[in-house]
């Protein structure tokens, strides 16, 4: 609820607005309740996750808007938003299953490692591993460990601490509200919502998903680490023009560039977009991650990887299907 009205309060993002509401469940009307209007329009769940050919570049370009909005709305420590103080400031509390409030990036992921687990039982994901079942799950098991090891290199020493950025927590198509034209009307779904390290804002939405090269099936790619399936072809080539929009919105709003200098940290980004992916159940060979990340940096790599994409001039989704549906893969 104080998410909204922060969101409400210092951005043009349209969202809910709560008109009343009681989490206490004794409180005088019996249950906890929260009494807001309802935004006109169809998420992506309701048009099947489909986004039509003529829509894209605006569609995406406006996510990319929405993105960078929320980035800029910054909290001094790691923790989500539970009260506004008299001075209009906001007072920041625990994240549910891991803890909190922290003052640095690497507080919030050594406790990420000894407080989330895995999303499928080891079960499940044996049968979602197949023939690779004792390597995914081996992989899987390090991964905690691994995160604990790297907690205090995970974040550029600059983006340790804070401000941090909002961070929608479930960000995609599915929690994005549209007309009959793809004209976005709103965001919903912000009950995750928290303010976090930069290598997780700078997660790609939902609908832009892709596993790590390193942690997906081998048989998406090829010997010299080409994509093969069309579809992880297509989700690549639109996370590069998203990271382009990001980037020219970030320009046009006079901010920063945090957001896009983040998501151009390829291993960061991917090792923060991985903590979701495992919290979810996505079945993945997240060891190596951690692995290429922690040889990566004791050779002395940790200054940023990023690098600008260039001149902001266009920025083009479209391709030749007729509509796109991108979705998670089944992992490996």
């Amino acid at each position: 609820i104080c998410t909204l009205h922060a969101i409400a309060e210092h951005t043009d993002i349209v969202v809910p607005q709560v008109y009343a509401s009681d989490t206490n469940p004794d409180c005088e009307v019996g249950a906890p309740y929260v009494l807001m209007n309802c935004l006109e329009g169809n998420s992506g769940l309701d048009l099947d996750l489909e986004i039509p050919l003529q829509y894209e570049h605006d569609f995406f370009c406006e996510m990319a808007r929405i993105h960078v909005r929320l980035s800029c709305i910054r909290l001094p420590r790691i923790g989500k938003i539970i009260g506004i103080n008299e001075d209009g400031t906001y007072q920041q509390g625990a994240i549910p299953g891991i803890g909190g409030p922290f003052d640095t990036a690497a507080e919030y992921y050594t406790a990420w490692s000894k407080n989330v687990s895995f999303g499928l039982g080891e079960e499940r994901l044996r049968q979602a591993s197949g023939k690779f079942a004792e390597e995914v799950v081996a992989s899987t098991a390090l991964f905690k460990r691994s995160i604990a090891d790297l907690a205090d290199k995970i974040s550029m020493p600059i983006n340790n601490r804070g401000p941090f950025p909002l961070i929608h927590g479930d960000f995609g198509h599915h929690n994005i509200l549209v007309d009959d034209d793809y004209r976005v009307k709103g965001v919903i779904d912000f009950e995750h919502a928290f303010a976090g390290p930069w290598e997780i804002a700078a997660s790609f939405p939902k609908n832009l998903f892709s596993m790590p090269r390193v942690a997906d099936a081998p048989w998406n790619y090829d010997a010299d680490g080409n994509a093969i399936p069309q579809d992880l072809v297509q989700t690549l080539m639109y996370q590069k023009n998203y990271i382009k929009a990001v980037e020219m919105e970030e320009s046009r709003f006079g901010k920063d560039c945090i957001l896009s200098t983040a998501m151009l940290d390829t291993e960061r980004q991917q090792l923060g977009e991985a903590l979701g992916s495992f919290r979810e159940g996505v079945a993945g060979f997240y060891g190596n991650l951690t692995e290429e990340c922690s040889s990566l940096w004791k050779k002395g790599s940790q200054t940023t990887g990023s690098t600008r994409i260039g001149v902001l001039e266009e920025v083009t989704f479209s391709t030749s299907m007729v509509s796109v549906r991108v979705q998670p893969r089944s992992n490996p």
